[in-house]
This record gives structure tokens, C-alpha cells and sequence, in this order.
């Protein structure tokens, strides 16, 4: 008969099982220890679970207690279908579709979560739609947008013979996706996950007949937000509005409305189900007839699911699109720019502004002649107007068509909080206005990037440079395959602009007739840009996507300490999810349980799914598990498959982690390793790969993290391996402390991918070492969330800098980091964050980005 031992480490309430017929491996208990308190320092973002052979209840043999896990473990499914493929054409080469073969009648597509949507989609009955991709790195990628109807079933596009379509772009491409204005009126929306290096637009066309057509581009939606807010304008206008619900989880809407002064004027709220649209002008909804003759903003929000939202501004027959702001989209100061500003000639502008915050804001806008002088606007009797925003009030600064024709730009920095958008307004005689809302630029980008179209369409840019240096700012065009077509380059003086026909300018003629992308890069000084497309007298702005100049020197290593800084923090918070998530499944704790040092736990009405709480009640979601969570025996290994969602304090929606993890299980050692991924809810909502390997010992162990993403703001991806030892007593409450040392990597968008190609080996692929750096902390003792006294350290001699950070208090577990220069002790980065890991860094530069459960999400 076989004697089962136990021994109990009551820190984590865990059994560690000793096999009578092996010898006793040395230090087993401080092993446990070891494993818990070993990637709670790790600098990597993969959050690793136990070791599984040791499991509470009777157990025969190693491999016997792998089994009886597994056989308590529910395997998922896969979930994807297979796709057939063929070729669709496009006047400048060919991308492949892809129908969904395996989708039926009422089965949202796609079935996975997309991070993006394009809310709107119509076809037929007078309406033209199209979507624009472009790849501006330098490698390909390939992506598949899907196509559902307002119901929430596949929505078949007849031009693409299918609802699913797999779009491969190459290196710098560009693809449009096109449905005509062929029988009747047929709508729904699109939704995709773009990879980090592409970006994209929307077009609508209305065509009536005896009318000229109208067109808008219309930007993306974040397919993850719970809230969205749009500036309207009713003061004879008209406000659409596109609404859908991308998750699988039935939606909850509400829509406030503020007027210009803040003041509530009505309140509509309705259910959205899975996947589905609703679209309406937004004056007749229930309880939102207030609105009419007035100007304000209106706020969607949603407690469960998610919601997208287009904004559609009609003026007569004029048509435009209004941009929908995220929480994450606002935070921070943001210097910025309306590249172009016109007035008179049969031109007229304006700039709208609205404060989402709960607390009025002031700031100047200043007007510039495109010579760099003071321009007067003479509505506003100055050349500089400050811009006064009661909480959740809305201004506008008008710029009417009056007398001869005046050109310049705009530039002003907002508040956290505030955002705005420029309108265009082109009048005729004898034809309807045209109007184009045109979305604001980064001031302090040093690269911007557009999707053109010249196949009987126009394309016309506006450049400034709104910095004290003068900017040398080189123009390169790609066709459709990311064949480079031609360059030019411009000289632009400090507080300078330039605007012209792209096709115009030297070297760039060879755009005519074809569809690419533009790159406008700024060797010195920064450089925004706008572009603005003509279809006939049809007149709509084209999205750009800007790049911070400083892509080498402080900045990038800024980031790379954030980043490799950052990752302790989310591997100690992960780690212990991932022990506790691990027992849970395995005793089928479906009761609440309270945790060591602050949460809870519960196993919910799915074995494999569990919920982590931030209170000791099971009130307040942390992090929760799907059920398709796997636990898979292989000889002496445990391979591990789990996709779980995080929320913040308020219940938003953090993002979502999916692991892949071995723990293989020897006689007197242990190692556990695996790749994995973190996806942001918000802000760029850039992957995030994740990686770790590590050989437990005794007193101490060698691991290595690592971590790759892509900064889309930097045209960069960053990466670094950081191998440490971890040095930790015989008992969880005995102090944990770590150095170590590593290598950081950066490359091209798309460049950098992180193996793990052995148990003790991980590597980044593409690239090259831009620094390393130095590594040390501590903490006093090991709990879900970090107490105080925890801190760590990250040091970068090359730069000549420090990354510090530490937990404020035990009672709401905040934490504050600095990036600081260490020749001089000045502070060049500072940031807080909040129990979850989420808040915000603001750079040397004076950008501000989001950080979301301890990761970078800019």
C-alpha cells in the first residue's frame, strides 16, 4: 500500500506532496516559497502558476496526481474556423478574402472579441462604404475584418462574396475594402483586430440624385470602450448616431446630455444585445428632444458590455463625421495643432472643445498666419483666445466666410479632460456647402503618416511646424503593394506651415490614379500634418497618424525603463492570481474566500471559472477566468491554457491576459516556463508579449522575463530580456529580495518577437540592443496586492537614468514612479498608479500615457 505525506505551508494554504519512494527533495517547503515569491519580482509580465503535482486530496504517484487534475479539468474548444480563400482586385494589385465558410444565420462574427469597429456600415440605396488599411511597418501583416448586420448575424457583402474579409498587407501596402452603391439599402458594421503597425479609416458616400455626392471619412472605434464621448451641434444641424455593442455581453446604455454651459438637458438609456447596432438621430430618442437648437456633448456609458460610437453631423446635404472620444484618449495635457485654419473666400472654420471633467478648465488657443505671425480672426477681435470650459461644458471659436481669404493654423495644448476636433465649411454659389470635420495633430510628432486615394480623387496635405527649430521634413509615397513610388522634401521654418496638392510637390506625380500611403518624417524640429480629400466639389479630412520625433536618445530609454519596470509590478500581482486560480479549480471553491493580505476568490458556476476579488466579499471583480481555462497532463508536465479578463477598482475593463505555460516537475528541481500575451482594453490597445523561464533551487534561483511590444506613438517596438537572481528565506512573511541585469531591444514596428525556444531560454528576435540595464528591489512580504514597504529599482547607466517606484499605502495600495537623471537628480518622468496598476506616466516631452494593469498602452 502506498503512504501519501503532506506538508502544510499555511501562507498559501497549499499541500506540497512528498513521494515515499524518491528521496525528500531538500528545502521543499522553502521550493513553494521560492515559486511563489520567484516571479513576484520577475520584470516580465507572465504570470506563471504553481507547479500542479502537488494537489490537496488523496494522491497516489507523480504522474497519478497530474491525472486526477487533469480529469477534473473541463478541455475548451477551438473556437476559429477554417477560411477559403480568393483574390478580390483593386486598381493597384490584389488582397486575398476570406467568407467564413463555418458561419451560419444568426452567429456573430467575429466570434473572438475585436479590438476595433467601424459602427457604421451601408451599402445600397444611394450609399457607398469603404475601409482603408495601411501597413507603415516594414514588414507584412495580415489581419481578417468581419462584417454583421444590426441583428448581430453575418452580414454578407455581395463585392466580396462573403461577411469575412482576410486582408494581407505588405510591407508599407495599403488595401480598400469597398461596397458599392448597388440595390437596396443594406447596413450593419465592421469590426476587426488591426496589428499595431496598421492603421485605418472609414468612407461614406451619399449620392442623391440631381445633388452632388457627399462624402466623409470617418475615423475607427475602440471596440473595448465602456464609454464614448461626441461634441454635437444643433444650432440648425443635425446629429446622428451609430451605436453598436461588440461583446458578448448584453449592453446597458446611457446617454447624457450636457449643453454648452454643463448643464444636464435629458437622459435616454436602452439595451444593446451581443453584437448588435442601433443607429438613430440622436434629437429623437426618448428624452433627448432638449437638445434641438443647442450645442453641447453627449456621453455614452455602459456598466457591462461595450459600446462603439460614430457620430454622423448633417448640414442640409452636407455630411460629415463627428469624432467619439475615450476616457484614454483625453488623459493628460496634449500639445496640438488644426494644421489648417481658413476663413473668407467662400471658406469657413471653427473649433469646437468640450470638458469631459468634472471641473472647469481654462487654456489659450493661439492663430497663426502660415508665415509664423499672429493671425487676427477678426470674429474674435485677436490672434489668441482663451478658452474658458465649465465642467462638461462645450465652447466654439467661428471663423465665418467673410471677405477676402485668410489662411494660417491653430495651436493650443489641452487640459486632461478636453478634447475637440475643426470644422471646414466650403460654400459655392449655386451648389450645396460642403463641410469636413477635421481631427486635431499631435504638435510634438517628428513623423505622420495617411492613406491617400487618387483614382479620380484629389488628395491635398497642410504641414506645420509648430516647434522653435526648423524642420526639414522628408515626403515618401507607397503604392498599394508598398512599392515606393517617389520622394520630396520640404523646408519649413519654426512656427511655419505649408499647404498644397500632394501631387504637386516634386517628385510625388506618380500618386495620380493610384492608392498608397505618405510618410511626412521631420529630421529636426516636429512636423502636423492634415490631409483633406476631394472628390469633385465633395470635400472630407483624412486621418493621421503621428509619431513622437524623439525615436532615439531619452525618450525611447524612457520607455524602455517603464516598460521593464512596470512588468515587476504585473508578474508579483499575476502570479499569486494565477497560484490562488490554480487551487481554486483544483478544491472547486465555489464558496467566497477571503485572502491572505487583501482579496478574495470564488470559482463560479463553470469549474474553470473563476473570479478574483479586490475585497474580502467577492463584490469587487479583480480578474475572472473563462471557462475554456485548460489544464493538460504531459508525462511529467502540467501545460497550462488560460485566457482571463482584468477590471480596475471602478469595474472597467482593464484588458485581457492569455497564457500558455509548462511546469515540468523533477526529482529535486522545477522548472517553469512559457510565452504570453496582454492585450489593453484602452489607449493603443497594442499586445503586449510576455515571457519567462525559471530553475528553482533552494536558497536561490536564476529566471529570466521578458517582454516585446510595439509603441505605435514612437514608430518603435521595444523589448528586453532581464535575467535575475532571486535570493528569499525559508517562510513567505521573511523579506524577498532581487538584481539582476538585462538587455533592452528596438526595432521597427512589427520587428520584435519574443521565443522561449528552450526551458531555461528566452530570446527576442529582430532588432537591435539599444541598452541594459541594472536591476534591484524588495518587498516585505508576498500578497496578491504589494504592501509597504515594496519598492524596486531599474538603473541605466548608458542614459543616465533611474526608474524608482514604490507602494504609497497599505490601505488603498497605490503606488507613485519617477524616471529620474542621475548626473544632475532631475526628475524627467513621473507617474501614479492605482491598486490594479493603472494610471499614468508623463514623459520628459511632456506626453502623458496610459498605463494599464502595469503595462504601457501608448
Amino acid at each position: 500500500m502506498t503512504t501519501t505525506h503532506y506538508l502544510r505551508v499555511l501562507p498559501f494554504q497549499k499541500l506540497l506532496l512528498l513521494q515515499p519512494h524518491d528521496p525528500p527533495i531538500k528545502g521543499s517547503v522553502s521550493i513553494r516559497i521560492l515559486l511563489s515569491a520567484l516571479l513576484a519580482l520577475i520584470p516580465a509580465c507572465l504570470a506563471q502558476t504553481a507547479p500542479l503535482s502537488t494537489v490537496p486530496g488523496p494522491v497516489r504517484t507523480p504522474r497519478s496526481s497530474l491525472a486526477a487534475l487533469a480529469a477534473r479539468i473541463h478541455s475548451g474548444a477551438n473556437r476559429l474556423g477554417p477560411f477559403n480563400t480568393r483574390t478580390f482586385g483593386n486598381p493597384d494589385g490584389p488582397m486575398t478574402v476570406a467568407p467564413a465558410s463555418t458561419s451560419s444565420p444568426g452567429t456573430p462574427v467575429p466570434a473572438t472579441a475585436p479590438a476595433t469597429v467601424l459602427p457604421q456600415f451601408a451599402f445600397g440605396g444611394g450609399w457607398y462604404s469603404a475601409l482603408y488599411f495601411t501597413n507603415v511597418a516594414a514588414s507584412p501583416v495580415s489581419f481578417t475584418a468581419s462584417f454583421i448586420s444590426d441583428a448581430g448575424s453575418p452580414l454578407t457583402v455581395p463585392a466580396l462574396g462573403g461577411s469575412a474579409v482576410q486582408v494581407n498587407l505588405p510591407a508599407h501596402g495599403t488595401a480598400v475594402i469597398e461596397a458599392p452603391n448597388s440595390g437596396s439599402l443594406v447596413q450593419g458594421y465592421a469590426a476587426f483586430t488591426l496589428p499595431s503597425s496598421v492603421f485605418g479609416y472609414g468612407v461614406f458616400r451619399q449620392s442623391v440624385t440631381g445633388q452632388l455626392d457627399q462624402e466623409a471619412v470617418v475615423p475607427l472605434s475602440d471596440a473595448g470602450a465602456n464609454s464614448n464621448m461626441l461634441t454635437w451641434d444643433e444650432t440648425n444641424l443635425t446629429t446622428a448616431v451609430a451605436m453598436a455593442n461588440p461583446s458578448s455581453s448584453s449592453a446597458t446604455v446611457v446617454v447624457t446630455l450636457w449643453d454648452e454651459g454643463g448643464n444636464t438637458i435629458g437622459n435616454y438609456a436602452f439595451t444593446l444585445p451581443p453584437h448588435n447596432k442601433f443607429a438613430s438621430v440622436l434629437r429623437n430618442l426618448p428624452g433627448l428632444g432638449g437638445m434641438a437648437g443647442k450645442r453641447g456633448s453627449a456621453h455614452f456609458t455602459t456598466s457591462n458590455g461595450s459600446i462603439a460610437v460614430l457620430g454622423l453631423r448633417f448640414n442640409g446635404l452636407a455630411l460629415t463625421s463627428i469624432p467619439a472620444t475615450t476616457g484614454s484618449s483625453v488623459s493628460g495635457t496634449r500639445s496640438l495643432v488644426l494644421p489648417q485654419i481658413a476663413f473668407g473666400g467662400g471658406w469657413y472654420s471653427a473649433l469646437y472643445f468640450t470638458n469631459t471633467a468634472e471641473s472647469p478648465v481654462s487654456f489659450p488657443v493661439r492663430f497663426m498666419t502660415d508665415g509664423g505671425a499672429p493671425l487676427i480672426v477678426p470674429s474674435l477681435q485677436n490672434s489668441t483666445v482663451q478658452v474658458n470650459l465649465p465642467a462638461h461644458g462645450t465652447a466654439i471659436l467661428e471663423a465665418p466666410n467673410s471677405g477676402a481669404l485668410a489662411q494660417g493654423f491653430a495651436a493650443f495644448t489641452l487640459p486632461s479632460g478636453v478634447s475637440g476636433y475643426g470644422v471646414f465649411r466650403q460654400s459655392v454659389p449655386g451648389q450645396s456647402d460642403q463641410e469636413a470635420v477635421v481631427p486635431l495633430s499631435d504638435a510634438a510628432a517628428g513623423a505622420n503618416s495617411l492613406t491617400w486615394d487618387e483614382t479620380n480623387l484629389t488628395t491635398a496635405v497642410a504641414m506645420v511646424n509648430p516647434s522653435s527649430t526648423s524642420a526639414n521634413v522628408d515626403v515618401t509615397l507607397w503604392d498599394n503593394s508598398g512599392n515606393t513610388l517617389g520622394t520630396s522634401s520640404i523646408v519649413l521654418p519654426p512656427n511655419n506651415k505649408s499647404a498644397t496638392v500632394l501631387r504637386s510637390l516634386p517628385g510625388l506625380e506618380a500618386m495620380a490614379g493610384k492608392r498608397g500611403s505618405a510618410q511626412f518624417t521631420a529630421s529636426s524640429g516636429s512636423v502636423a500634418v492634415l490631409g483633406l480629400r476631394f472628390d469633385g466639389l465633395a470635400l472630407t479630412s483624412i486621418p493621421t497618424t503621428g509619431m513622437h520625433a524623439a525615436a532615439a536618445g531619452d525618450l525611447v530609454a524612457q520607455h524602455v525603463l517603464a516598460q521593464t519596470g512596470l512588468a515587476i509590478g504585473q508578474a508579483s500581482t499575476v502570479l499569486q492570481s494565477q497560484l490562488r486560480i490554480v487551487m481554486a479549480i483544483s478544491e472547486s471553491a465555489t464558496y467566497c474566500t477571503a485572502l491572505e493580505g487583501g482579496g478574495s476568490i470564488k470559482v463560479g458556476n463553470s469549474a474553470n471559472a473563476v473570479t478574483i476579488y479586490y475585497d474580502s466579499y467577492c463584490t469587487k471583480p479583480y480578474l475572472s477566468t473563462g471557462a475554456d481555462t485548460t489544464m493538460n497532463v504531459l508525462g511529467d508536465s502540467v501545460v497550462i491554457s488560460e485566457a482571463a479578463t482584468y477590471y480596475g477598482p471602478g469595474g472597467s475593463i482593464l484588458g485581457t491576459m492569455v497564457i500558455n505555460e509548462t511546469a515540468k516537475i523533477g526529482s529535486s528541481s522545477w522548472n517553469v516556463y512559457g510565452l504570453g500575451t496582454f492585450t489593453p482594453a484602452t489607449g493603443a490597445r497594442t499586445p503586449v508579449q510576455l515571457g519567462l523561464y525559471c530553475s528553482l533551487a533552494d536558497a536561490s534561483s536564476d529566471c529570466a522575463g521578458g517582454i516585446a511590444q510595439d509603441f505605435p506613438t514612437l514608430g518603435l517596438s521595444i523589448g528586453a530580456v532581464t535575467p535575475i537572481r532571486l535570493n528569499y528565506g525559508n517562510s513567505t512573511s521573511d523579506p524577498i529580495t532581487f538584481t539582476g541585469g538585462g538587455t533592452a531591444f528596438t526595432g521597427p514596428l512589427g520587428a520584435l518577437t519574443l521565443t522561449n525556444p528552450s526551458p531555461t531560454t528566452l530570446s527576442i528576435q529582430g532588432g537591435a540592443a539599444f541598452s541594459t540595464t541594472t536591476s534591484s528591489g524588495g518587498a516585505a512580504g508576498f500578497n496578491l496586492f504589494p504592501p509597504t514597504p515594496t519598492a524596486w529599482t531599474l538603473t541605466d547607466s548608458a542614459n543616465d537614468q533611474k526608474f524608482q517606484i514604490s507602494v504609497v499605502s497599505n490601505t488603498v495600495r497605490n503606488l507613485t514612479l519617477s524616471i529620474i537623471q542621475m548626473s544632475s537628480g532631475t526628475v524627467l518622468a513621473t507617474g501614479a498608479l492605482d491598486q490594479s496598476g493603472s494610471g499614468t506616466i508623463t514623459y520628459s516631452d511632456g506626453s502623458t500615457a496610459v498605463v494599464t494593469n502595469w503595462t504601457l498602452a501608448n
